[in-house]
Formats: structure tokens, C-alpha cells, sequence
């Protein structure tokens, strides 16, 4: 009987969009033609209309962007309809797609892929304990779009995107125009300090083949939290920096080449999470922390156009640094045997190459394919202390007797991994309303960990040597139905995976984990195995009211199974990465904008997600049938703009936005679990336009709303992070 509960719940979602479905395509066919701005996307690997698109895909133009005013894309995500992120202040940073996470402390291995243009910015080797050490959030400066991909999408983007992917696409140099502009703005945050923005952007034709594009920013954020246990108020202000050079060269029709070079530093003083017994917008962290991600990327492309396909080749370096430093002073006490001020420093290097090949046809008719070659390696090296000052001064040296002058635990993490897949897609027009997808990736990648563990809580050097090599192949299939020239129905069924690892921990070790091993009747795991998820899918697109009105609705049901989940050994504060877990998500997801008479603009999306656990998984300490902890079930955001002429040459507008994100526990297990609330926010802004000019003014969290966005309890003591409290400012800018 339950069985047949559960299956009645699952499916309503795609009942329901069927409905919608209907009734948009009924809307299609009877109140006019399409005549909305295409959007052209690349999220199938080749230029295609979003209108076009069989994916859930949620494109931000360039001019979107801009009439935002907000930097970090991150700010974007309430745009998205089952896309979520937050940071858990302790240097996790979670980026969440339809529900896709177990919720656990520390993911192994990335549930989400990112994208710089063609570039991957994270990936998945290394140690399974450490996750996924900072996250690169490129500054939204100078984008031509950004593409959010929801739904596994492993077959044309490997294995990092298992929830989905986000791409950021930036705008190419223009080989016919010399312009460029400069933003600047200055705001202040309730509770904190003052923040300021720089920007520019410079196109340069260099010859009539060749164009040269710069841009730089500067981005200054005031904190907002004290830390009352060191009295430094403001502790989580940040600086980013960074810049981008491009050049294209076409020297024919055929061939274009290209060359980018970019950088960006970002350092936050402090951690942006507050200690629930020290306050609202306050901290006792005791020994000094930090975040710091700074990140070089180098990519040549090619494109050419062949008589009957296009080829394209991308070789890109990426060297990545996070450092992370966070107070354990409240940890450390039983390991040490009394209290003193003590950080877990992390420092990481990750360097990255990357070559893909991609033939996309150039014909049009019945058949399309894309054939796509992909290889790249990686070496991580992390080191990792705990920083005590003053640890041997009370010990009489005991730290030091070990090697490692005031840190009484130091590890070494070093990993090479390599990867190659191939890939391909091919569409078949089966009739002239219908057409059938078939598209698979065949991968093959290994890791090699070699880490060492030295210092007083390692009781002397010991190491651990582990390989792990997996290969396999992803497929997706998808069938798209036509009928009207500005409607587009579509379903799909897509195989979604992450990669596995090994467990750097051995008993050789780390000794002391033996005791909690028996307890639980288990031995020391040698690796885990990937994850896979199925995600089927209907979804539609419709265009109508002479151009006024566009849509989008998609359902879906995802089985998750064979989850990485992280089980925690206590005494030794270690932990194993077991395949341990399912679970059920379905949703339904909306997505309108409708040009409203007056100069009115209004965008609204939506989305609802029932993210369940299948059966009991005492890793997580869950239940069946529990829900997912941190995933809300309603997510909405709306926003109005209105234009209007002020004077000759001179207009104006007013804009609203709203957003929504229901509640959520924080975690599976009764003894820590809290309940994280609803928020909503609002956000206006005003401003007018002349000539090259325009000037903003605008309040962001208008009623200082004060939204937690992850709340965390464990052993290390209770703390939340919040959204930015409300903050007002104004900005201009100009072009030339």
C-alpha cells in the first residue's frame, strides 16, 4: 500500500504540468505569433534560439544583467527556477539544482558543474574528506549571458553535472567597433560598513581582422558582523579584484581565433556566519579566520567552418589558490586535553588543463549531430594545519618534539587525476512536427591520492597511497513535438553521475578510528563507487500574444541512487565516504515574462520540489520518506519594470523585485535539527538615462529582512549566515 502512495505522489507534479502544458499550447495556437528578442543559447553545444532548446534552460541576457546592478552571480539564482545556493560560513559552497544534495557537512565530490565560457572551473579530484575547498564565482562584469542548465547534463558536460550546470559566457572582442564604458557606484549595508564598486570595459579594433578586449573591477564590501571574542567589528568586509584581455583574430570567413587571459582574486578578513550565542549579526570566533580564492585562467580557442560542419577546439590552464582558514578552539579541547585559540588552515593549489574537440553539422535538414572529444588533467596539492599559537609554550614543546612548531595535527593532500570522454548527439526529424534526440559520453578517468599525516595527533609521519580508476557511458534521450510554429513540447530521460573516489584514511593512520569502526561492526573502506541518477522529464516553451507573452513549464522525477554519503567516526573526528542512500525528487518548475502595455515589463518564475529519501540512510542519520534538509519547496521570484520619457533625450524607469524561498530543516538528525524559515525579499530601484549617461539609485532587502540562509550545529558550536542586510546605493555609468 505504500508503494502505491508513493508512486501516486510522484507522478501528480507531471499530471499537473501536463495540464499547464495544455493550456499554454492552447494559448499558442489562438492569440498570435511570436515576435519576442530570440535568445540564442549554446547550451546543446551549437547556437540554437532558446525557443528552440528542448532543455529546462534559463537564459540572462547581457541587458538583464546590467538592469540588475547586482555583481555576483550568485544574485542571479533567484532568477532560476530550481536553482539554489548558499554558503555554509565555514567555506562550503553549495550551489543546488532541483533538490540534488544529501545535506551532508561535506560533499565529496561536486553536484553541480561551472562553467567560464567552455571552461570547467570545478572539478572533483582529490580527497574525498576535504569536498570542495572554496568555489570560483568569476564577477558577473561584462557577460553576454548566462545559461542555467537544470537536469543532469553528463552526456555534453561531463561528470560534474549531475544536479545541472551554470555557464557564464563573456562577450568576445568585436572586430568593427572601438567603445567601452565605466561603472561606479557606492552603497552601505544596515549593521556595517560602506561597500564600493569600479568597473570598465574597452573594445579596440587593433587591424580589420583583429580586435582587442580589455576589462578590469574592482569590488570593495563592507562586513557586517562583529566578532566580540577579538573586538574587530565588520570582520567579514571582502575585496575582489580581477581583469580579463582578449583578443580575436579572424583571418578569414572561415577562421577565427582566439586568445583570453583572466584573474581574479577575492579575500574576505573574516567568515560571513554568526554565533547564535553571541547574537544577531555577532561572532566569537577566537582565533583569526579567512577566505581567500584567487584563480588564473588561460584559453585559446579556434573555430573554423567547414563546407559541411564547424569545428571548434578549446585548450585552456586553470591554477587555482583557495586558502581557508575557520576557529576550531571549541574542537580542539579534547583532543588537547584544555582550551586555546586554534584555526584549521587550508591551503590549496589546483591546476588544471583541458583540451575539447567539437564537430557540431552544418546542415539543416532532418539530420543533426554534435561529436566532441575531452581530456584533461589535474594535480591538487592541500595543506592543512592546525594553527595554535602558544600550544608549545604550554605543553613544553610537545608540538615541536613532532616537528611542526605550535600545530599539533599537519596533513598533506596531493592527488593526479585524468580524464577522457567522448561524446556525441544526434537529432533525427522523424516527421515534420516531431523529432528524436539520442545523445551518450563515454568517460575514462583515474585518481591517484598520495597523503601524508604528521604531528602530535597523527602520533608521528605516517602516509596513505590510493588509485581509483572508473569508467562508463551516460546517455540521454529526448523526443520534441511541434505543433504551432511558436510551441515546443518536449520529453527526455537522462543519465546523470558522479564520479567515485578512495578513502585516504587508513587504519594504519588513524588508529584511534578503530574503536568507533567496531561499534558499528564495520572495517575500514578501501573507496566508494559513482553515483548515478535518472531524470525523466516533459517540459514546453511557448511564445504568443504578438510577441508579448513567453512561457515556460517543465515537471520531472528524478531516482537518485547509490548516494556518496559521509560517515562520521568521532573519536578520531575522521570520517569514510560509503555508497549509502536514495532518494525521490519531483517538481514542477514555471518560468513567464509578458510585456505589458504602458512600458510595463513583469517576469515571474517558480518552482515546487518534493526531494524525499527512499529509504533509511543512518549515515545521515535520515529516514525514509524524510525530506531532503536544506532544500525548500517553494522557491518564487517576481519582478516589474516600468520605462517612461521624462524630457527630450532623457527616460527614466522604476523597477521591483521579490523573492521568495520557503523553509527547510538544516539536517536529518533530531538532536541537532533546526528549523530554517521562509524569507522574502525586496529589492527597488529608480533611475534615468541620457545620452551615454545612466544614474541609479536603489535598496536592496528594502525591509532588512534578516534571512537565514544555513544553519549549522555540531560539535564546534552553533552558527548561522545570513543574507545581506539591507543596503542602499547608487551607481552610473558611462559609455564612450
Amino acid at each position: 500500500m505504500r508503494g502505491h502512495d508513493c508512486r501516486s505522489v510522484r507522478f501528480r507534479p507531471l499530471i499537473q504540468a501536463t495540464i499547464a502544458i495544455g493550456a499554454l499550447s492552447h494559448m499558442a495556437a489562438t492569440l498570435g505569433a511570436d515576435r519576442l528578442e530570440e535568445i540564442v543559447v549554446t547550451a546543446r553545444r551549437h547556437a540554437t534560439t532558446l525557443q528552440d532548446t528542448p532543455l529546462s534552460v534559463t537564459a540572462l541576457t547581457s541587458d538583464r544583467l546590467r538592469r540588475s546592478a547586482a555583481s555576483d552571480i550568485t544574485e542571479w539564482f533567484a532568477s532560476a527556477p530550481g536553482l539554489s545556493y548558499s554558503d555554509d560560513g565555514w567555506g562550503g559552497h553549495r550551489t543546488t539544482f532541483r533538490g540534488i544534495t544529501s545535506a551532508a557537512g561535506v560533499e565529496p565530490r561536486p553536484l553541480s558543474a561551472w562553467y567560464l565560457d567552455d571552461v570547467p572551473m570545478i572539478t572533483f579530484a582529490g580527497s574525498s574528506q576535504l569536498g570542495q575547498l572554496g568555489a570560483p564565482h568569476p564577477q558577473a562584469v561584462d557577460l553576454e549571458r548566462i545559461e542555467v542548465l537544470r537536469g543532469p547534463q553528463g552526456t555534453l558536460f561531463g561528470s560534474n553535472a549531475l544536479g545541472g550546470a551554470v555557464r557564464q559566457i563573456t562577450h568576445a572582442p568585436e572586430l568593427d567597433k572601438f567603445y567601452g564604458w565605466v561603472d561606479a557606484g557606492v552603497s552601505t549595508t544596515a549593521h556595517g560598513g560602506d561597500n564600493h564598486q569600479l568597473s570598465a570595459v574597452l573594445n579596440v579594433p587593433i587591424v580589420e581582422e583583429a580586435a582587442l578586449r580589455l576589462v578590469g573591477y574592482r569590488y570593495e564590501y563592507g562586513g557586517y558582523i562583529d566578532n566580540e571574542a577579538r573586538g574587530i567589528a565588520d570582520i567579514d568586509n571582502s575585496d575582489t579584484t580581477g581583469g580579463r584581455v582578449a583578443v580575436r583574430w579572424q583571418p578569414t570567413t572561415d577562421l577565427t581565433l582566439g586568445i583570453r587571459a583572466l584573474g581574479q582574486k577575492r579575500t574576505a578578513r573574516g567568515l560571513s556566519s554568526t554565533d547564535v550565542v553571541a547574537g544577531s549579526y555577532r561572532q566569537r570566533r577566537y582565533a583569526p579566520e579567512r577566505d581567500i580564492e584567487s584563480w588564473e585562467l588561460f584559453n585559446f580557442t579556434l573555430d573554423y567552418d567547414l563546407p559541411w560542419a564547424h569545428l571548434a577546439s578549446s585548450t585552456a590552464y586553470v591554477d587555482r589558490q583557495p586558502i581557508l582558514t575557520f576557529d576550531i578552539t571549541s574542537g580542539t579541547a579534547p583532543f588537547v586535553g584544555f582550551t586555546i585559540p586554534t584555526g584549521n588552515d587550508y591551503n590549496d593549489g589546483v591546476r588544471d588543463l583541458v583540451q575539447e574537440l567539437r564537430l557540431v553539422s552544418a546542415a539543416e535538414g532532418k539530420l543533426a549531430w554534435v561529436a566532441g572529444a575531452y581530456y584533461e588533467t589535474q594535480d591538487r596539492a592541500t595543506h592543512q594545519n592546525w594553527l595554535s599559537p602558544g600550544f608549545d609554550a604550554a605543553t613544553g614543546g610537545l608540538a615541536a618534539s613532532f616537528g611542526y612548531p605550535d600545530s599539533p595535527w599537519h596533513a598533506d593532500y596531493f592527488s593526479h587525476f585524468r580524464q577522457r570522454a567522448l561524446y556525441g548527439e544526434v537529432a533525427y526529424a522523424l516527421a515534420a512536427a516531431w523529432r528524436a534526440t539520442i545523445s551518450g559520453r563515454w568517460f575514462d578517468f583515474s585518481d591517484h591520492l598520495d597523503d601524508d599525516f604528521a604531528g602530535l595527533l597523527a602520533s608521528g609521519a605516517t602516509n596513505a597511497h590510493a588509485d581509483y580508476r572508473e569508467n562508463g557511458v551516460t546517455p540521454r534521450f529526448a523526443l520534441e513535438y511541434r505543433p504551432g510554429e511558436h510551441t515546443l513540447i518536449f520529453v527526455s530521460a537522462a543519465e546523470g553521475f558522479r564520479p567515485g573516489g578512495v578513502n585516504e584514511f587508513t587504519a594504519d593512520v588513524l588508529q584511534s578510528c578503530q574503536q568507533d569502526l567496531d561499534a558499528l561492526g564495520l572495517a575500514f573502506a578501501p573507496g566508494f563507487a559513482s553515483d548515478t541518477l535518472w531524470n525523466y522529464e516533459i517540459g514546453a516553451r511557448v511564445r504568443t500574444l504578438d510577441g508579448r507573452l513567453g512561457g515556460s513549464v517543465s515537471a520531472y522525477h528524478i531516482d537518485w541512487r547509490d548516494m556518496q554519503t559521509l560517515l562520521l567516526l568521532p573519536s578520531c573526528g575522521a570520517g569514510l565516504t560509503e555508497n549509502a542512500g536514495r532518494a525521490s525528487n519531483n517538481g514542477v518548475e514555471v518560468e513567464l515574462s509578458w510585456l505589458a502595455p504602458g512600458s510595463l515589463e513583469l517576469m515571474v518564475s517558480a518552482s515546487y520540489v518534493d526531494a524525499r529519501l527512499e529509504e533509511d540512510v543512518p549515515n545521515l542519520a535520515g529516514e525514509a520518506n524524510q525530506r531532503i534538509p536544506t532544500v525548500p519547496d517553494w522557491t518564487v521570484s517576481g519582478s516589474a519594470r516600468r520605462g517612461f520619457h521624462l524630457s527630450a533625450g532623457l527616460a527614466g524607469f522604476v523597477q521591483a523585485d521579490f523573492q521568495y524561498v520557503g523553509g527547510a530543516w538544516n539536517t536529518y538528525d533530531a538532536t541537532t535539527r533546526k528549523w530554517v524559515a521562509s524569507r522574502e525579499l525586496f529589492n527597488l530601484r529608480a533611475g534615468g538615462q541620457r545620452g551615454r549617461w545612466e544614474v541609479e539609485l536603489y535598496a536592496e532587502n528594502v525591509f532588512d529582512e534578516r534571512g537565514v540562509l544555513y544553519h549549522n550545529l555540531n560539535f564546534l558550536g552553533e552558527w548561522q549566515t545570513l543574507v545581506r542586510p539591507r543596503t542602499l546605493g547608487m551607481r552610473a555609468r558611462v559609455g564612450f
